[in-house]
């Protein structure tokens, strides 16, 4: 890969990103019907993975980024650059919103760790990533991903919205307000669970990749007998 495609790559997980968050800080301002916000993330989704999943993967997230770290999907180099997009990416969200509406955005997550949201972020990043983990297992084409993990992010976001704001990416919840350990370590442990889920249950080529070394058996050590004179005459 040249330099200017891994640029590329990074710039394209950004604007990705921006996007999505943009999008979902919206929807959260002018309603309430979570409905509504699945609809418009998974549509959004969807469409930035037509446009840059040939370039980066179109991960948009930075859990998303880990969970195809953890299944090899993307390297350390690579995850890093990915993630700090991301991050950074839900900041430029948040000020540029800020601007938009003419007025401070207001933290909305409650202090320390709210298991209810912790559980109910997991849990969906859990399922949007299973999607996510069935597309790359069974290498789709880019549109069929997209319509597959757009649907697994609607579902996701659904099930979330029971007891949160369905956000299940921390990029987002930094574009939003809703900064959180729930809001920020739900969806880590989601989406490691889901990816592994699928791949060791579900996924036999990765299963049949993954096998034990074997024990090295040591050498055993000839001494040849005009040594062994020589040293028992010593």
């Amino acid at each position: 890969m040249s330099t200017r495609q891994k640029v590329a790559a990074v710039v394209a997980e950004f604007l990705g990103t921006y996007v999505l968050a943009s999008a979902m800080l919206a929807m959260l301002i002018r309603t309430n019907f979570e409905f509504f916000s699945a609809l418009a993330a998974a549509l959004v989704y969807g469409l930035m993975l037509l446009m840059f999943g040939n370039v980066s993967g179109s991960y948009l997230n930075p859990v998303v980024t880990l969970g195809m770290w953890t299944v090899r999907k993307i390297s350390t180099l690579n995850a890093v650059a990915y993630i700090i997009a991301e991050v950074a990416a839900g900041f430029v969200a948040w000020r540029v919103g800020q601007y938009f509406i003419a007025q401070a955005l207001t933290e909305t997550a409650k202090g320390g760790l709210d298991w209810h949201v912790f559980i109910a972020e997991g849990v969906g990043a859990l399922i949007f990533t299973f999607a996510l983990a069935y597309g790359v297992a069974k290498e789709l084409d880019v549109v069929k991903r997209a319509v597959v993990g757009g649907f697994g992010l609607f579902a996701g976001i659904l099930v979330a919205s029971l007891a949160s704001d369905g956000l299940l990416n921390p990029a987002v919840a930094i574009a939003v307000r809703s900064i959180s350990w729930a809001y920020m370590l739900g969806p880590i442990v989601g989406a490691l669970l889901g990816f592994a889920i699928y791949n060791i249950f579900f996924n036999e080529n990765f299963t049949a990749s993954v096998k034990l070394r074997p024990v090295r058996k040591a050498k055993a050590v000839t001494v040849s007998p005009t040594r062994a004179k020589a040293k028992a005459s010593k």
